[in-house]
């Protein structure tokens, strides 16, 4: 669930739950998508959107293990600087489709039983997990992963539901699956002159298993995403729309 935000005007690809309730928002528009690349080990699709003084270009890498790898680049289309904010985060109901009940937060090394704000340093991955279903000692649990070469986000929070501050999260608050258990990413306050393009890439994948079976208090593993896939999604050689 991906938004922009600029001068408190919400930018989205369509409906988001992230920031607005739809009628707030601005929907960008669609210019375009391709898929560029399709290979029995990945497929890479580009898309293209505008709107107020954004253009946003995105590349999506899908590998064979499920890992989706996201790259989005945003340019100033304006004669003025600006600043703007972008927020990514899940809701993701693991476990039982439709419910967030039994689903906690996690980062490395560490269960999220209550609603908190996270130092991104501490959460290179982060998601959600659903520790009561477990087969085979595997947990249900999601990943996102912010690259090691992009723009560390400002703010890491868990709520019920998106928050965007951390006075809106209550560290004495549980997480409940009563309402969406999610967290969310946020890039704040970034500032870009007039054709100036920003970047950053992150990850969606699926958790690996806990090093330590049988605890129920054991988080995930955060998934191995190699170096060179992390560079490619980085590369200014990324291809475009012909």
């Amino acid at each position: 669930d991906e938004s922009f935000v600029v001068d408190g005007v919400e930018l989205t690809y369509g409906w988001s739950e992230n920031v607005g309730r739809g009628a707030d928002g601005t929907a960008l528009r669609y210019l375009g998508g391709e898929l560029l690349e399709q290979t029995p080990g990945h497929l890479l699709l580009t898309s293209s959107h505008a709107g107020g003084p954004l253009s946003v270009t995105r590349w999506m890498q899908i590998r064979a293990d499920g890992t989706v790898l996201s790259r989005v680049d945003v340019t100033n289309l304006g004669d003025s600087p600006l600043t703007f904010g972008l927020w990514s985060g899940e809701d993701p109901w693991v476990g039982t489709y439709g419910s967030a009940r039994g689903d906690v937060g996690w980062i490395p090394g560490e269960l999220v039983r209550n609603e908190r704000s996270v130092a991104p340093e501490t959460a290179p991955c982060l998601g959600i997990v659903d520790p009561s279903e477990r087969g085979q000692g595997r947990p249900a649990a999601n990943a996102f992963c912010v690259s090691p070469d992009a723009p560390a986000p400002d703010l890491v929070l868990f709520a019920n539901g998106f928050a965007h501050h951390g006075s809106e999260v209550d560290p004495a608050r549980p997480l409940t699956g009563d309402t969406p258990t999610a967290f969310n990413v946020g890039w704040t306050g970034v500032s870009l002159a007039p054709a100036a393009t920003w970047s950053t890439t992150y990850a969606l994948a699926i958790a690996g298993p806990p090093e330590t079976t049988g605890n129920p208090d054991a988080p995930p593993t955060p998934p191995a995403i190699p170096e060179a896939a992390w560079g490619r999604m980085a590369s200014q050689e990324l291809p475009t729309r012909p």
